[in-house]
């Protein structure tokens, strides 16, 4: 049966040349015991047109990871001079537990990429009002080019919208979401809550898509003239 993956084994992803694998090799995790591994394969997801290729696209061997991309989507708001973002506090095991990131997800295949963001945006978050998110600036990122293929596969796009003041409780040291806005969880996603957070917070989370998109706020910000109302 041919699938979408023969094109991009074409013009991308090769047999390994022989005398050239770095030691990879295929285990059973239910039985422990070693797997021979074709000279090029892939596992593949087509509902979210996703793929993860053994193969060489140099000149060794490796692991692929070749997918749609996908939106991390920024609410913000500036207070006294100070910038404030969105995250959500959600479990995510791969990272150890509970960490605040950025609403952010896959790209569906053949999906718009703003279309995506507001969805996401929708899912994550509920009570929020006029969301329009536009694209911050930048190219996409390839979040890892040693494995991340965005020559065939998508990047990870940057969104923001600026939150509108009646959803928010606005103190005089604090600024928080109003009771009707909430995280959402999903039957693959476990959400313990969403607040705002200053951005130079954002800056420091252990995810990396939330880091890049504040940074990309920022340039964002001074695009659109607004990094005059935050104090250095």
């Amino acid at each position: 049966m041919q699938t979408s993956l023969e094109g991009t084994m074409e013009t991308l992803y090769k047999p390994i040349p022989e005398g050239q694998k770095r030691g990879w090799k295929g285990v059973d995790l239910t039985t422990g015991q070693e797997v021979t591994l074709p000279p090029l394969f892939a596992m593949v997801q087509d509902y979210l047109g996703m793929k993860i290729v053994y193969g060489s696209a140099g000149a060794y061997d490796a692991p692929y990871i070749e997918e749609q991309g996908g939106p991390v989507v920024l609410g913000f708001y500036i207070h006294k001079g100070e910038i404030f973002v969105t995250v959500l506090k959600q479990n995510r095991p791969l990272m150890g537990g509970v960490v605040k990131n950025a609403v952010r997800g896959m790209k569906r295949q053949d999906e718009d990429p703003k279309l995506a963001a507001l969805r996401e945006q929708g899912e994550e978050i509920t009570g929020l009002n006029n969301v329009d998110p536009e694209k911050m600036p930048g190219e996409d990122v390839n979040v890892n080019s040693a494995l991340f293929n965005t020559v065939t596969g998508g990047g990870v796009s940057y969104w923001a919208f600026e939150l509108t003041p009646d959803v928010l409780e606005v103190g005089d040291d604090d600024i928080r979401f109003k009771k009707d806005v909430k995280a959402q969880s999903s039957t693959v996603e476990t959400m313990m809550g969403c607040e705002l957070i200053s951005i130079w917070d954002a800056l420091t989370l252990p995810c990396g898509m939330t880091v890049n998109a504040a940074a990309r706020l920022i340039a964002y910000l001074k695009e659109k003239d607004q990094l005059k109302l935050v104090v250095s």
